[in-house]
């Protein structure tokens, strides 16, 4: 009995492995083995069970031979002439009558290990769904964080913008459109010239006065020549930094 323990221990650890989610990291690693551990103690007191009922099976014989033997007695019978069978017999009457028949008792251990393997199963999937329930909270709350933040910056920005250039919510919008289209052109030219191997300093240079001129003709067409003056000094750090010093690139402005 307790050799089918072992094997059903086994193969209780084994699914419960497959099953469990695999660790990500340290902090899963410790919650996956903990909850081995608790299955392994469990797997113990199966265990447990299985050596007092080995004991109870040694008690009841040491009692079924006493009771032969003080029967025999009293009969005047000679203790050898009884069968091995008839002793085999009365004990597995014995055992039926106290614990159950062997079928009985494995049936009982099977359904036990079972058991513990659908209540393992189920609490991990339990805690599988809370942690992606709680990760799914902590992304939207994440989410929300970065649009407020973003919010707050457009809003300064714009607070900026009106106060530096005299300019309305729909003259800012077009300006944000432009540094945006502007950036993603500047991100998307790197991008190619590392790909395909073709970045040099001085291609670098070129790719990067044609963006600026670009981006200064479409300003242009928003902000008239004093804005665009204010705006051109404002943001030329921002090129300063790309190597492009401090030049202005002068054109038509807004009538």
């Amino acid at each position: 009995m307790k050799r089918l323990i072992s094997v059903l221990a086994l193969l209780l650890l084994a699914g419960c492995s497959d099953t469990a989610q695999k660790p990500g990291d340290a902090e899963s690693a410790i919650e996956h083995a903990v909850k081995i551990a608790e299955l392994e103690a469990r797997i113990k007191e199966l265990e447990s069970e299985v050596v007092y009922l080995q004991d109870t099976q040694s008690a009841l014989e040491g009692r079924v031979k006493s009771n032969i033997v003080i029967n025999a007695s009293i009969d005047g019978t000679n203790t050898a002439e009884i069968s091995l069978s008839t002793i085999k017999e009365m004990l597995n009457a014995a055992l039926e009558e106290n614990i159950g028949t062997p079928t009985q008792i494995q049936s009982i251990f099977q359904e036990a290990v079972l058991s513990e393997m659908a209540a393992y199963e189920q609490r991990i999937q339990l805690e599988k769904e809370q942690e992606e329930e709680e990760a799914k909270q902590r992304r939207a709350e994440r989410e929300k964080q970065r649009e407020e933040e973003r919010q707050a910056r457009e809003a300064r920005k714009f607070e900026t913008y009106a106060t530096m250039l005299n300019i309305n919510q729909d003259e800012y919008q077009k300006l944000r459109e432009i540094e945006d289209n502007t950036r993603s052109s500047m991100r998307e030219t790197m991008r190619t010239m590392y790909k395909d191997g073709g970045y040099t300093p001085k291609n670098y240079q070129e790719a990067m006065g044609f963006i600026r001129e670009q981006h200064n003709n479409s300003v242009k067409e928003v902000l008239d020549d004093t804005q665009f003056k204010t705006y051109q000094e404002q943001n030329d750090s921002i090129w300063s930094h790309m190597g492009f010093g401090g030049g202005r690139r002068h054109g038509r402005g807004r009538n």
